[in-house]
């Protein structure tokens, strides 16, 4: 096999490697023995490195994916980004409506207070109403009888609202005129219309009545649950 036919299979000859020539003429041994071999006039064959082409090739395909690596993790970046933006604006929004929907929740329970308080004041005016609107005809008939009619009994006038204070009022009435009469019995005694007998008889009586009428009026006051009247204080 020649230089050529291994230079185009691929084989690559040591650089150090010569090959001598064979001389052009006829001469004698002692000229080719003192001038040596001489080269020949061809030259070697350009060597072809496959693998430094085939690594520019790698090169290029490595860089397109590179590219193409770094463009998508880009998009995925800022789309992580846009979705963390969405998803915090998203969570403001949600904490905003809760909220809200705390305060509406709160003022829902302060309006149905307001409504049943209002409620109860309305049931309270009612009935406040038609007591009065009672007391109305009451008094409209009273007056209308007092028209009718010159004089009107004081007793029949007052009107008590529990049996109780009646009695109460009959037993201070009865006690306030034993006390003027025993006043007028000491009149009556002064002027000498009447002797000492019949004077001391007389506020005797009136004055185990007089006892007796404001024992009843304390009770009396007791049940009705009334304050106890004091005494003035003496300097």
């Amino acid at each position: 096999m020649t230089l050529i036919e291994l230079s185009a299979s691929g084989y690559n000859a040591p650089a150090t490697t010569t090959y001598p020539g064979y001389p052009s003429s006829a001469g004698s041994y002692a000229d080719q023995g003192s001038a040596g071999y001489a080269h020949t006039g061809y030259q070697q064959a350009p060597v072809t490195d496959k693998s430094s082409s085939a690594g520019a090739g790698n090169t290029g395909t490595l860089s397109d994916e590179y590219i193409k690596a770094s463009i998508l993790s880009a998009v995925e970046d800022k789309m992580r980004r846009r979705l963390k933006e969405i998803f915090a604006q998203a969570q403001a929004e949600t904490d905003a409506l809760k909220k809200t929907q705390e305060d509406l929740t709160n003022g829902k329970d302060k309006l149905e207070d307001i409504i049943n308080t209002l409620e109860k004041e309305q049931l309270a005016v009612d009935e406040n109403i038609m007591l009065l609107q009672t007391n109305c005809e009451q008094l409209k008939l009273t007056i209308s009888k007092m028209e009718e009619h010159d004089s009107i009994a004081i007793d029949d006038a007052i009107v008590t609202t529990m049996p109780v204070y009646k009695q109460i009022m009959n037993a201070f009435a009865e006690e306030n005129a034993t006390q003027d009469a025993i006043y007028y019995l000491g009149e009556a005694l002064r002027k000498e219309a009447i002797d000492v007998h019949v004077y001391l008889k007389h506020v005797r009586d009136l004055s185990r009545q007089q006892f007796l009428l404001r024992a009843l009026m304390k009770k009396c006051r007791d049940r009705a649950g009334l304050v106890e009247v004091t005494q003035p204080i003496k300097n």
